[in-house]
């Protein structure tokens, strides 16, 4: 894509994982949202999956699952 460039670490670490490329970049893109979530100007992500491979997409936000706070998920907190 025009205008992306992709960092020579990245690269690598693709290029080390062989077959297993697709895991790694669910991985990568896993550690992305981590980090992402603590940063406080960051109020969300826009994923698009390649050739339509949803699937793709939710194991990305699985890594969410046990990171979200309650008030993400439409609960509150019991604030006494």
């Amino acid at each position: 894509m025009p205008g992306i460039t992709i960092p020579e670490r990245t690269l690598e670490r693709m290029e080390r994982a062989g077959a297993e490329g697709r895991r790694e970049g669910i991985r990568m893109a896993q550690e992305l949202l981590v980090e992402l979530m603590e940063m406080p100007k960051v109020q969300g992500v826009y994923l698009m999956p390649s050739f339509g491979r949803y699937e793709v997409a939710c194991e990305v936000l699985d890594v969410l699952k046990d990171r979200t706070a309650p008030e993400a998920r439409g609960m509150r907190s019991s604030g006494a």
